[in-house]
């Protein structure tokens, strides 16, 4: 840009444009969404089928209920009382376990093939100064929606077949995890995870 703003200024300005409306069309072309993405379902219930794309995060855990994370790859989508049709996306899913599988075991694990019924919902986040902005955080990972279900609501149609070195992961991250909340708070415990692991879940703000 010097070189050429130095052999001719009046070339700058032009230069300066079309970098904006590169920008522009950059922007737009990450955020636009696919005329079969999830989200055009908002406020909808509906059967979604898709594949668990990322490790379960633990977010709580007490003896009566865990919160579980999962971000799931939409495949298909079924509207109340409609057709199965195609669908894309990732979805924000938030499971209420209660403990009726021994502590280790997850209602499902990553590439694990789901069928799950819920409503979906819009992100949401409450912008609140010197917070987190949720939204923004899951929409730059392409997730576009979100739903919360009980795990009576989620069925595992075909179990990922083979270890995986998130998976070893993630057990050796959980057994952590659970060996920290047994010696202190859960509060501390989630905040000296976050050190270890990054995050911020089950700290209390």
């Amino acid at each position: 840009l010097r070189r050429l703003a130095a052999g001719s200024p009046r070339t700058l300005p032009p230069i300066c444009c079309l970098f904006f409306v590169a920008g522009i069309l950059c922007y737009q072309q990450a955020t636009l969404l696919r005329s079969d993405d999830i989200s055009h379902y908002a406020n909808q219930t509906v059967t979604l089928t898709g594949t668990v794309i990322a490790i379960p995060e633990i977010v709580s855990d007490s003896e009566q209920q865990r919160v579980l994370r999962y971000v799931l790859l939409a495949e298909q989508v079924q509207p109340f009382a409609a057709a199965g049709l195609p669908a894309s996306g990732k979805l924000r899913l938030t499971v209420l376990d209660r403990p009726a599988l021994p502590e280790s075991a997850l209602p499902a694990a990553y590439g694990d093939k789901i069928i799950v019924t819920g409503k979906l919902w819009e992100l949401h986040g409450y912008n609140n100064p010197g917070q987190l902005d949720v939204v923004t955080a899951l929409t730059r990972q392409g997730i576009t929606a979100r739903m919360s279900v009980q795990t009576q609501n989620l069925k595992v149609l075909t179990f990922h077949q083979g270890d995986s070195w998130q998976q070893t992961l993630a057990n050796w991250r959980s057994s952590i995890i659970t060996a920290l909340q047994q010696v202190m708070p859960l509060n501390d415990a989630a905040v000296l995870s976050a050190l270890l692991f990054g995050g911020y879940q089950g700290i209390h703000k």
